[in-house]
């Protein structure tokens, strides 16, 4: 299967968000699919506004909640726009890790 940047092209997989999803199995991958789609067809309106929790600072993030399969999807819009998300983190919500991960993925690209 190519790689996500080339599947979305409306979204911006940051590096280590385009190894999570070549981590995803193939029915992971089908149903985040879905979930991506829907992000670039209309991101600011879908999945839930995060913000600050627990030191965890998220505001003007927004996550997609796979509950079934237990998967968040951390992204922002860029510069307001609709059409292109950044995708900052794919991945189990266990305890708050894909969270964590999310903020600790932001901190460095802004240092």
């Amino acid at each position: 299967m190519s790689n996500a940047n080339e599947l979305f092209p409306k979204l911006d997989f940051w590096e280590d968000a385009e190894h999570d999803w070549a981590n995803l199995d193939g029915h992971q991958k089908k149903y985040v699919s879905k979930a991506l789609q829907r992000i670039e067809v209309n991101g600011a309106n879908i999945g839930e506004p995060l913000n600050k929790k627990r030191n965890i600072d998220l505001t003007g993030y927004r996550k997609v909640k796979l509950k079934s399969l237990g998967i968040r999807i951390v992204y922002g819009m860029l510069n307001g726009k609709i059409e292109v998300a950044e995708i900052v983190v794919i991945g189990n919500r266990a305890d708050e890790e894909v969270y964590k991960e999310a903020f600790r993925r932001i901190q460095l690209k802004n240092n």
